[in-house]
């Protein structure tokens, strides 16, 4: 009489399987294994440096978030020395890092809010300069730029800052008001034809924007002068 089969559970079958790879590996690397010494000695020399590069990576990643959150507090209690020496630490120590970007756009607001104009502008461009693979904060850059510019009446370099912060972040959701921005400064240079340009651009790919309607009418208000 035959005995029923056992019943083999995933836990099992995993098992067993394991033990057949481990086996089936022991086998092969004791019939090659002079073949394999040189190759599998480089192999677990790339395994360890790729795995040590990436806990560096991830921790470097961690401990900057930590210290930009630390700068984020201190700016909130309105410590702005504290914040600037948080900032150059993360600048200096990680600078490769997500946060580093951050910390520039913040070491230029603060700049900016004190009236030091030049060094909230080397700030932002930095930004833009460094760190342009960050798009929503590239463009955040380009229009604080775009903004100071303004504020100096500067406005063929303000228009120009403006359109970059939309060439690089198309789908930004302040773009149409960037674009709306851009053309009003063409407009006070004189430069219409460039400023029709910019408005037909909102129409064209932000007609449903609140600035659609603004850059119709200031279009229509070009084609009447000609």
């Amino acid at each position: 009489m035959l005995k029923p089969r056992k019943r083999l559970v995933k836990s099992k079958l995993k098992e067993d399987k394991l033990v057949t790879f481990t086996v089936n590996t022991q086998m092969f690397v004791n019939k090659n294994s002079k073949m394999l010494g040189i190759g599998i000695g480089a192999v677990v020399v790339i395994i360890i440096a790729v795995s040590f590069f990436n806990m560096s990576s991830n921790s470097a990643e961690i401990q900057s978030t930590f210290d930009e959150m630390m700068a984020r507090d201190a700016y909130a209690r309105g410590e702005f020395d504290e914040t600037l020496t948080r900032i150059d630490g993360i600048l200096e120590e990680y600078s490769s890092t997500n946060s580093a970007a951050s910390a520039l756009m913040l070491r230029g607001r603060i700049y900016q809010q004190s009236g030091d104009v030049s060094a909230a502008e080397e700030a932002y461009a930095e930004v833009v300069r460094k760190h342009s693979s960050e798009e929503y904060l590239s463009f955040g850059a380009n229009v604080s730029l775009a903004i100071i510019a303004h504020g100096r009446e500067d406005y063929s370099l303000a228009a120009d800052k403006y359109i970059d912060a939309v060439n690089k972040n198309p789908g930004h959701f302040n773009a149409a008001v960037a674009l709306l921005e851009a053309g009003i400064c063409l407009e006070k240079v004189s430069k219409y034809e460039e400023a029709k340009r910019t408005y037909l651009r909102i129409l064209k790919s932000y007609l449903k924007s609140r600035s659609a309607d603004k850059a119709r009418n200031n279009l229509a208000e070009l084609e009447f002068m000609g």
